[in-house]
């Protein structure tokens, strides 16, 4: 984790009136979000509170909250752990990310539109990143835009069960690079949801949503089984080996996108092509 938190980076939250535990929580989470600390890997309580800048205490305080928030695994006399990778428990985040989304939406236009937010830069953002090949800005810029639709809405407990949710989904959706043709696809979807929201249009922008979110979110976690095993428990694994069987079976229809039109057109990029299956998580 040396690369992650160095004495001058931890010390930048001193001055904001942020306490130490809640600084190392912080720097904790967001590492273990975006996979910059990996599933299984070690966090060293000594030498991490040291690179800190702190004592142990409020390093531990900090570990205590992640291990409620289910992101590391403390084990007697063998230490503290980034906790494996449960695809049932990034699935269910990703229901309650929907569930959230579609109904703040129906707030937000009930509310006539997206006061104090600026969409064009959100947008803005991401085709910089798309333009630099940068996927970690993009996912950072994604998350970014659906946080910020979500905040419209006013409601400060949807915003704190969204983001406890990113957590993580994050774990998944950092895992592996995502591709330039993913990053397009996700950035017309978030097109296709910015105009049917500002044309006032409930039901489309629901739709719009759903249609973004309900991806073959398993297929995704099959691909990272593949290359890192390691990182989800036996049971995991082996769970994810049934469910490719039966999505075999089925054809894996199951992360079929339908096609969304509006007005007779689709809402993407200049240059976008029709989409083609989904190839990584929004």
């Amino acid at each position: 984790m040396s690369a992650l938190v160095s004495p001058a980076g931890a010390g930048a939250g001193a001055g904001s009136g942020m306490s130490a535990s809640d600084r190392a929580y912080e720097v904790l989470v967001r590492a273990i979000a975006t996979c910059e600390l990996r599933a299984g890997e070690a966090v060293v309580e000594r030498e991490e509170a040291a690179r800190l800048g702190m004592s142990r205490t409020p390093f531990r305080d900090a570990l205590n909250r992640l291990a409620m928030d289910g992101l590391v695994s403390r084990m007697p006399k063998r230490g503290t752990f980034v906790s494996l990778l449960d695809p049932k428990d990034i699935s269910d985040n990703m229901a309650v990310r929907e569930a959230i989304e579609v109904e703040m939406a129906r707030h937000v236009i009930n509310a006539d539109g997206f006061h104090g937010v600026d969409v064009e830069a959100l947008i803005a953002r991401q085709r910089r990143a798309i333009a630099t090949g940068d996927h970690r800005e993009f996912l950072a810029a994604d998350e970014e835009f659906h946080m910020a639709l979500v905040a419209a809405a006013g409601n400060a407990r949807a915003v704190e069960a969204a983001r406890r949710a990113w957590l993580h989904v994050n774990r998944a959706r950092y895992l592996v690079p995502m591709t330039p043709t993913a990053m397009r696809r996700a950035l017309g979807d978030h097109i296709d949801i910015t105009v049917a929201m500002h044309e006032r249009a409930i039901d489309r922008s629901q739709l719009a949503i759903r249609n973004h979110l309900e991806e073959p979110l398993d297929r995704l976690l099959r691909a990272h089984a593949q290359r890192f095993p390691a990182s989800f428990s036996t049971e995991a694994l082996a769970e994810l080996s049934e469910r490719g069987v039966r999505a075999h079976r089925e054809g894996d229809r199951s992360g079929a996108q339908r096609p969304l039109q509006l007005h007779g057109r689709r809402v993407s990029p200049a240059g976008e092509q029709p989409r083609a299956a989904p190839e990584a998580a929004r």
